[in-house]
């Protein structure tokens, strides 16, 4: 998260573990990756260096100590992840009509969730339902409904050990092929692959 973006985080499932890290500023324009918001898949190294930072939980690591140069390797790395952003964030609103409407979403993701069906449930046209969507989460309703199934995926492919073919049925796919391609358009991996990485 750059430096004076607002942003608003919910963790919505209670086994998510958040870590965070604050780095100085002096330096973050030598390079782009420091002026961007975004959500990074972390490789082995860098989850080990995240877990080795555990050690100093509430403390303010200061240029005279012997563990900044460690926070300055650390935040030397990141830029390596700058192309590789992965597009599964969701917007927000405080609209309650938009809040009823993501319940549902969230609650149903597995289910068949339509354009025209949903629009009729919340009682409106699909042309107004869709500008209205749009106009407060920043995208589509298919590409909401997308997102949060590939984030529901991500969760179970990580937390549980059930197959991916359950998984892609759980999240409301119905062909694995077609899971996996929507899936990869997000990650840049297979789940599969993912589960293994």
């Amino acid at each position: 998260m750059p430096a004076g973006i607002q942003h608003d985080l919910r963790i919505g499932n209670q086994s998510t573990i958040f870590r965070s890290l604050f780095f100085y500023t002096w330096d973050d324009a030598k390079a782009p990756f420091y002026s961007k918001m975004g959500i990074y898949p972390a490789d082995e190294l860098l989850i080990q260096m995240i877990h080795y930072s555990e050690r100093w939980d509430e403390q303010h690591v200061r240029k005279s100590d012997e563990n900044f140069e460690f926070l300055i390797a650390l935040k030397n790395i990141l830029p390596r992840f700058d192309n590789m952003s992965l597009p599964i964030i969701l917007h927000t609103s405080d609209n309650e009509r938009i809040k009823e409407i993501t319940r549902y979403i969230e609650g149903n993701y597995g289910e068949n969730l339509s354009l025209p069906e949903i629009s009729k449930k919340f009682n409106f046209s699909e042309r107004s339902f869709s500008r209205f969507f749009k106009e407060h989460l920043q995208m589509s309703f298919l590409q909401y409904v997308k997102t949060f199934r590939v984030i529901k995926s991500i969760e179970l492919i990580l937390k549980t050990d059930k197959p991916i073919n359950e998984i892609a049925y759980l999240v409301g796919y119905t062909s694995l092929s077609s899971f996996s391609d929507t899936f990869h358009s997000f990650t840049r991996a297979r789940p599969s692959d993912f589960r293994k990485n």
